[in-house]
This record gives C-alpha cells, sequence and structure tokens, in this order.
C-alpha cells in the first residue's frame, strides 16, 4: 500500500497565507461590485428626478406669454414625451445593470464562503506555537484594512467634490436667475429652488465634514502602508530585529494607528460645542 506524502512544514502556512489572499481578493471584488450597484441606484434617482424637474420647467415656460423662451404646445409635447421616453430607457437599462450587479454579488459571496472554508482548513493544519505566522496573518490584514481606509476616503471625497460643485454652481445659477426674473416673470420659483439646494449643500458639508473625514482615512491608510513596507524590508524602526519582534512591533504601531483613526472618527462625530469644550479641557492652564 503506497505511503501517503508527508505534508511540508511549510505547506499549511503557505495554503493559508494563499487563502487569505483569495478572501481579500474577493472581498475586493464583492465592494466594487456593490459600489457599482450603489452608483447605479443613485444614477438612476437622479435619472429621475431630472426627468421630473426638466417636465415642469418646460411646462412652467407657458406662464410668461410675452416671453421669448415660451414654447409652442406640440414643441413642448414633443420634448416632453423625448424626456420621459429616454428616461424609461435609462431606468430599464439601470435595471438590468441592477440584476445581473446583484447576481454577481451573490456568485462573489458563495466564492467568499469557500474561500474561508479554505482558511480553516489550512489554519487547523499548522503546528501549535506558530506565533510567527499568526502575527504574518496579522501582517496581511492590514492590507484590506489599508484599501478599505482608502475606498472610504475616496468616496467621502467624491461626496465632497458633488457638494462643492453644486455650491459653487448653485450660488453662479443664483445670482443669474435673480437677475433674469426682473424681467421675466416666473423665474423666482427656479431661485428659490436652487438657492435652497445650495444652502442644504452648505449645510451637508459643514455638518458631516467629508473632506475632513477623507483626509483623516487617507493619513491613516499611508502611515499604515509606510509601517507595512517597512516590517517587510526590516528598515528604519525594524532594522537589526528578529522576525518575530519585527512583526510584533509592528503589530504594536498598527493598532496605534487604527486607534488614532478611531478617535479622530469619534471626536467628527462630536457637536461643534463638544469639541470645542474638550479642545478647552485638553489645553493647560
Amino acid at each position: 500500500m503506497a505511503e501517503l506524502p508527508v505534508e511540508g512544514p511549510n505547506t499549511a502556512a503557505q495554503d493559508f497565507s494563499e487563502a487569505r489572499f483569495r478572501i481579500h481578493e474577493t472581498n475586493r471584488d464583492i465592494h466594487n461590485a456593490e459600489m457599482g450597484r450603489r452608483h447605479t441606484r443613485t444614477t438612476l434617482v437622479s435619472i429621475g428626478t431630472i426627468v421630473v424637474l426638466a417636465v415642469l420647467a418646460l411646462n412652467l415656460l407657458h406662464i410668461p406669454r410675452r416671453s421669448p423662451m415660451r414654447l409652442d404646445t406640440a414643441v413642448l409635447t414633443a420634448i416632453d414625451i423625448v424626456t420621459i421616453v429616454g428616461g424609461i430607457v435609462s431606468f430599464y437599462l439601470g435595471r438590468r445593470f441592477l440584476a445581473r450587479k446583484t447576481k454577481e454579488i451573490a456568485e462573489l459571496r458563495l466564492l467568499l464562503a469557500k474561500h474561508r472554508e479554505a482558511e480553516r482548513d489550512a489554519k487547523s493544519r499548522i503546528p501549535a506555537g506558530g506565533a510567527a505566522r499568526v502575527l504574518w496573518a496579522y501582517h496581511s490584514d492590514v492590507m484590506s484594512t489599508i484599501e478599505e481606509y482608502r475606498d472610504h476616503a475616496l468616496g467621502y471625497r467624491k461626496i465632497h467634490n458633488r457638494f462643492q460643485t453644486v455650491i459653487i454652481i448653485g450660488s453662479l445659477l443664483t445670482s443669474a436667475i435673480t437677475t433674469a426674473a426682473v424681467k421675466y416673470a416666473g423665474l423666482e420659483w427656479a431661485a428659490v429652488g436652487i438657492s435652497f439646494t445650495v444652502g442644504v449643500s452648505a449645510g451637508m458639508t459643514g455638518y458631516f465634514k467629508f473632506r475632513e473625514r477623507s483626509m483623516n482615512l487617507q493619513q491613516a491608510a499611508d502611515q499604515l502602508e509606510h509601517e507595512h513596507k517597512a516590517v517587510e524590508l526590516g528598515i528604519r524602526a525594524y532594522r537589526k530585529l528578529g522576525e518575530e519582534e519585527r512583526l510584533v512591533k509592528f503589530a504594536e504601531a498598527a493598532e496605534d494607528i487604527k486607534d488614532d483613526q478611531r478617535k479622530r472618527e469619534q471626536q467628527l462625530e462630536q457637536p461643534p460645542e463638544a469639541r470645542s469644550n474638550a479642545a478647552n479641557t485638553a489645553t493647560p492652564a
């Protein structure tokens, strides 16, 4: 009877590392698919809003009878039909895209479950007492944290840029429409609506502080990547240290960076009064 091949001492650790890499890769694919689905939903809502506003705006052009912007009923009806049909087609295509993304996410989650099963199997075959291997596993997990921080930072930065674009363009449009409303009746409500949108956008950016959140997350990601590369190369603070000492020092540094990021996030969640009181308390007399 043929003997089964003996597993090498590093085979289980290699399988464990590969399984964790696959898990990280699949999680990234799931995140990208979910972001695509989220953006599609936002686009569909935006298209629906634009269609409704466009139809209302076009029909309001009947109000100023002497306005040069006034359209004939036939032309207005044709534009309304084209706008509505375009919205329906966009909504239909968007729904199909959402269905494909939902199916893709379900398949990726099944694949993720298989990778996690392979991870548990490999972990059960690792000999006891391998502290360095556990620390290397933590080292590999930090990469997913770096990508998570950067993805969230990018998301906050996009939201901030969108609100700033609305504020800049809306402020200019409000001034232009207010000036035009002196001559053309019926434009006052458009100025009021745009001014309200600008105010809401300014309030959202001031309250949720998307720019500050993005900067904090990006800074934490850069610091983690700095430590991650340094421990791999054995440079800077990790020079002349043994393998396990380097990994322990790296784990401590990474946890300190994560803790600082959590504190900054909690500080942003506090109202301005609480932040100012905390700053005054921290300032020595």
